[in-house]
């Protein structure tokens, strides 16, 4: 594969009207070929980028339905033990004169529990609220991580890296020290 230098500074033989057009044909079409070749694997990579973002995507989405039926599930049962406490209110209040006492105990009891079973599920949903929010911020860590790794591993260069740059020996040695700092990494 051509380093950067060879491409920023080639050298041809001189025939009757210029260079040599084999010699130059030769070069432009090595060059194509590795431009290609660079240019697929850098759409590969952004495929996997897109890969990994689209799971990302379906994870959060996931993770967010998740909290929604466990907070439905936990407004149902709230739902449902107060329509069934106002039922038993409700049928005390009828029977006050025949059951009082009874009633009493047996309503004190059931609020107790629903009350447990409320309790229980709204720390499980608290839980799992804290897992869905930790796996959230592991993954966009990872995320992040990667997105780092990419942009490390693959330096972008802008016209402003190079404008006002004299394409002789001087850009060799910019070139040849990046490639030589990003090895280093």
């Amino acid at each position: 594969m051509l380093k950067p230098e060879e491409i920023m500074v080639p050298e041809f033989s001189k025939g009757f009207k210029g260079y040599n057009p084999r010699e130059v044909d030769s070069f432009i079409n090595q060059l194509i070929n590795e431009y290609r070749e660079l240019y697929f694997k850098n759409a590969e990579t952004e495929e996997k980028l897109q890969a990994v973002v689209e799971k990302y995507k379906e994870t959060s989405a996931k993770a967010s339905e998740a909290m929604n039926n466990v907070k439905k599930m936990s407004e149902a049962i709230i739902a449902d033990a107060n329509k069934e406490a106002d039922r038993i209110i409700s049928e005390a209040q009828s029977k006050v004169g025949e059951v009082s006492s009874a009633m009493k105990q047996s309503c004190s009891e059931m609020l107790a529990s629903y009350t447990e079973a409320f309790e229980e599920e709204k720390n499980k949903f608290l839980a799992l609220e804290e897992k869905s929010k930790q796996f959230r911020e592991t993954l966009l860590e990872a995320y992040k991580s990667h997105v780092a790794d990419i942009q490390k591993n693959f330096p972008a260069f802008s016209s402003e890296d190079i404008s006002g740059v004299n394409f002789g020996a001087e850009v060799s040695a910019t070139f040849k020290e990046k490639m030589s700092g990003s090895s280093e990494q």
